[in-house]
């Protein structure tokens, strides 16, 4: 079964970039380009990894992350800063 990352970045190119090198190794990911949406999809897909931007206009990583551990408190997290 393939492990499920979900890439969350409001940059478009940063995302697809990411999501290419990751397909192209066989994983399924998910792409999000806020926080909010990041954090809805959580709640309806289990993920083994959440790849998050720290820099985000609309909720910063870490706000973000704060409320990602709310809804998962195992997922492992990475936090990508430019």
């Amino acid at each position: 079964m393939k492990k499920t990352i979900l890439i969350v970045d409001e940059d478009v190119m940063t995302r697809l970039t990411v999501f290419r090198f990751l397909v192209k190794d066989g994983y399924n990911v998910l792409g999000a380009s806020t926080a909010q949406m990041a954090i809805k999809d959580l709640k309806c897909i289990h993920c083994h990894l959440v790849l998050l931007a720290v820099n985000m206009r609309s909720m910063d990583g870490m706000a973000s992350l704060s409320r990602i551990r709310i809804i998962n408190k195992v997922v492992p997290v990475i936090l990508l800063c430019k």
